[in-house]
């Protein structure tokens, strides 16, 4: 479980390490007796509970000072998600390169363990933590309330810019799949308000130009996302996992367009040993059998699963639809082949 942490402790990582944490980071606790304790002491909270690091008090920042405030307004799921993810490495890059960044949303986001601390990054929990009254750029993914959040924060502060950052639009998943393409709805207004507009691939500036019927195609700035290096070199230090028979790796979410069943079928048919990790949310887990197994592995670390990418024989990524393949990066990062659709 994640926890904030209220009083300076050393805390045993999950390699036995002891790593000492600041009041107001967040760590993860995995025995429950340790956290029983901890928690009676006083050492750690909620993970959101309010916390005020130096810089996030709610107040301006001093006058004439250099840094560049950035918020942004997101949703937090309590899976993993490559959107969420995308911008939580935006707003990490911009946080080392010297900009003040708050992430306004609704919890504390589970994969940010996965990444190193920054005393320039602060999570903001939306209703219960002071958002700055002078942000000069609020990026948004435009995506429900928290779009309409930064809509609303940019009405009543003329000055800051509102960046919308999109990841695909319904034109053009509904040719791949048409209930997901659904669910998007048709929203544009944030999207029509916004000063910049992003995307995470050149396809979806593409699809997202037409969308908004602009003809311009350098109207839409592209930021493709990137694969957690800060993990993938611990992963490279912790040699191959051990396993009695090789392996393929699959990681995505449960919707059937990422092909989880696919992936399954695949292994099934293969007349040899050979067995199937599914990192994520399967929407099954088949039996196991003399010649296959299939093991669900749900919220395990960056650094765990590039490992674990690292000695499979493949990775497989059977999904019908992208907005940014960041799983066949991962795999060929960590110089696993990787079968996808075309």
């Amino acid at each position: 479980m994640f926890y904030r942490v209220l009083k300076a402790h050393e805390f045993t990582d999950q390699h036995g390490r002891k790593v000492r944490k600041e009041p107001g980071c967040i760590v993860e606790v995995m025995q429950r007796a340790v956290a029983a304790t901890l928690l009676q002491a006083g050492v750690i909270g909620s993970r959101d509970r309010t916390h005020v690091p130096s810089f996030l008090s709610g107040d301006p920042a001093p006058p004439f000072s250099p840094t560049v405030r950035v918020g942004f307004f997101i949703a937090t799921s309590s899976w993993y998600s490559g959107g969420r993810l995308h911008m939580y490495q935006f707003a990490l890059c911009l946080a080392r390169a010297g900009a003040e960044v708050f992430i306004v949303t609704d919890r504390y986001p589970a994969w940010a363990s996965d990444y190193p601390e920054c005393g320039r990054l602060a999570v903001v929990i939306d209703g219960h933590d002071p958002v700055p009254p002078d942000l000069d750029v609020a990026v948004t993914d435009s995506k429900g309330a928290f779009g309409e959040r930064a809509l609303a924060y940019r009405r009543e502060h003329p000055w800051c810019v509102l960046a919308c950052f999109n990841f695909e639009t319904p034109n053009w998943v509904e040719k791949y799949v048409p209930d997901y393409a659904k669910s998007l709805g048709q929203e544009q207004g944030v999207f029509r308000e916004a000063d910049i507009l992003m995307a995470n691939s050149a396809e979806s500036a593409l699809w997202l130009n037409r969308w908004l019927r602009r003809h311009d195609d350098d109207f839409v700035a592209v930021l493709p996302p990137a694969v957690n290096t800060f993990a993938l070199e611990s992963a490279e230090g912790a040699g191959q996992p051990e396993r009695e028979r090789p392996y393929a790796v699959w990681s995505a979410r449960s919707p059937a367009y990422k092909g989880g069943d696919v992936a399954i079928a695949a292994v099934r048919s293969l007349p040899f040993p050979f067995d199937l990790l599914m990192i994520g949310q399967p929407r099954e887990t088949p039996p196991e059998s003399e010649l296959h197994s299939f093991e669900p592995l749900k919220r395990i670390s960056d650094e765990e699963k590039l490992a674990l990418m690292r000695g499979a024989t493949c990775v497989l990524a059977p999904s019908l639809f992208e907005g940014a393949g960041m799983v066949p990066m991962e795999a060929l990062a960590c110089g696993a082949p990787c079968v996808v659709y075309e």
